[in-house]
């Protein structure tokens, strides 16, 4: 994978990014603006392939399930005008992997060691910060949300228990 720099950040810097963000949002956003976004989104390809690479590596013949996702351009517009505060080069999930676990024990014991690791990303978020299995959100989600840097790209990781609730795929 070619090492993203500050001189090589996709869509030209993080402020460019932001602003083409800022003009989807008031809908004002122009060809350059769209060309801005879809460099940014698809520098988020290699990393995520490089994430889920790593975890399937860790996860084989454990019954872990993996699975990746790249989030839409619709999605992200949408997400963008939900939320009016949020800058486009800090959108977290653009890129996921989600880990299906059997049980807490053993999602509590692969996070603790994926966390002692030492690959070449860093965690951004505090280790507890977005725990919606000890504090489910409104909706019922149960989940928890670890956010990387990568490459100067942010991936989220979410790993979860298969509970009796989720329907099946």
């Amino acid at each position: 994978m070619t090492k993203i720099t500050a001189s090589t950040f996709p869509g030209g810097s993080k402020s460019r990014v932001n602003r083409a963000g800022d003009n989807v949002r008031t809908e004002i956003a122009s060809a350059e603006d769209l060309q801005v976004i879809d460099e940014w989104r698809a520098a988020h390809r290699s990393v995520l392939n490089t994430f889920q690479a790593i975890l399937r590596n860790r996860t084989r013949d454990t019954g872990i399930t993996v699975a990746q996702r790249h989030k839409r351009k619709r999605t992200i517009f949408d997400k963008l005008h939900r939320l009016p505060g949020m800058r486009l080069s800090r959108m977290d999930d653009v890129a996921g992997c989600r880990l299906i676990f059997k049980n807490l024990k053993a999602l509590n014991s692969f996070r603790a060691d994926f966390h002692r690791a030492r690959f070449n990303h860093k965690r951004r978020n505090e280790l507890n910060k977005y725990d919606y299995i000890k504090h489910p959100k409104d909706t019922g989600y149960r989940g928890i949300h670890d956010v990387y840097e990568y490459a100067l790209t942010l991936t989220r990781i979410d790993p979860r228990v298969l509970t009796k609730a989720d329907p099946p795929r």
